[in-house]
């Protein structure tokens, strides 16, 4: 058991001012008060090691999360310092703060890379952002659309979490941030829950991707008006009941390896940086035939994209090689059953 050092302190100089204060009092009466000093402060020290962990939610559609408590260039530039995006009522962990700023974990959003363990994704969230909750919230319905409008109060991004206490006339009540309650069409949300075959799954996550053609590409983007590759598999997956890591490294770690001819619509599909084979650094959803969906890269858009184009070379043609080319090898994975 950890015993905190200040507990020892004053156990030591309690005995000292016994010792010394109470000089020929009863040698028993005073051990069975340092004993129960000592219990006293080793349970106190206890309960304060085992300090249950700070939430908070997100209140806006959607926010930064930042390297650093520093805020971000305007537009979809390249910005190294912007880590994720995390959505409306989407769970953090709080770590610390400053003056503007929450110190965070993005716990909905697993990640290894960085401390090289499992956790969420770390970094810093703008105070005006996020509100601290008394209890962890279990949601039970999410957002499908690629924007969904609850009552007139805001607009949410696909892949946003709610619980639902009530439906009435084709819609769900939904309960807010801070107390608020709200209504959202049943048409634009899915139960978290819901019981889909696999081949209905697979279908939802196709629609659920094509959703985003044309969103433009923003390093760190995960939400309904900019992805980056990882996000948008993240956020499609999410969409659809599956919780996936963040990052595309991370998926490809939690990944099944299949072969290229077991691909199916849903699977992913990895490319590795230049020259390290075992560091991926881009993802792709597969669709069909020589098809896949992808998030590109800065300046770009959310397209469907096939082999030939991407590659210079057919599926067939990079198997010959062993999905080798231009120093990348490529992989193909299954986070499905």
């Amino acid at each position: 058991m950890y015993v905190p050092s200040c507990s020892l302190f004053l156990c030591a100089k309690a005995k000292s001012l016994g010792v010394t204060i109470l000089e020929g009092y009863n040698k028993e009466i005073l051990t069975v008060m340092i004993k129960f000093t000592l219990i006293f402060l080793l349970c106190a020290g206890a309960v304060f090691a085992g300090e249950p962990k700070r939430l908070l939610v997100v209140s806006v559609p959607v926010a930064d999360i930042r390297r650093l408590p520093e805020e971000g260039k305007p537009g979809y530039g390249h910005d190294d310092l912007n880590e994720t995006q995390v959505l409306y009522n989407e769970i953090q962990v709080y770590k610390g703060e400053n003056a503007g700023w929450y110190q965070v974990e993005a716990e909905e959003q697993k990640e290894f890379t960085h401390n090289k363990a499992w956790q969420g994704y770390p970094g810093w969230i703008k105070k005006d952002k996020a509100i601290f909750i008394g209890e962890k919230p279990e949601y039970n319905i999410v957002v499908r659309s690629r924007v969904a409008r609850i009552s007139e109060k805001l607009t949410v991004s696909v892949g946003t979490k709610f619980k639902e206490t009530g439906k009435e006339g084709g819609f769900y009540k939904c309960e807010l941030v801070g107390s608020a309650t709200g209504w959202i069409s049943e048409n634009e949300v899915a139960r978290i829950d819901a019981s889909e075959s696999e081949s209905q799954k697979r279908q939802a996550i196709v629609k659920e991707a094509k959703l985003f053609l044309g969103t433009p590409y923003y390093w760190g983007g995960r939400g309904f008006g900019a992805v980056d590759c990882s996000g948008l598999v993240n956020l499609v997956y999410r969409a659809c009941g599956i919780n996936v890591p963040r990052d595309a490294h991370e998926q490809w770690m939690v990944a099944k390896p299949i072969v290229a001819g077991e691909l199916k619509p849903g699977d992913l599909i990895f490319l590795s940086k230049k020259g390290d084979f075992k560091s991926i650094v881009h993802v792709m959803l597969y669709l069909a035939g020589e098809d896949f969906i992808e998030a590109p890269g800065t300046g770009k858009s959310v397209l469907i994209n096939n082999f030939n184009a991407k590659f210079g070379l057919s599926r067939a043609a990079l198997k010959k090689q062993d999905f080798v080319v231009s120093g990348q090898k490529i992989y193909f994975g299954r986070l499905l059953p």
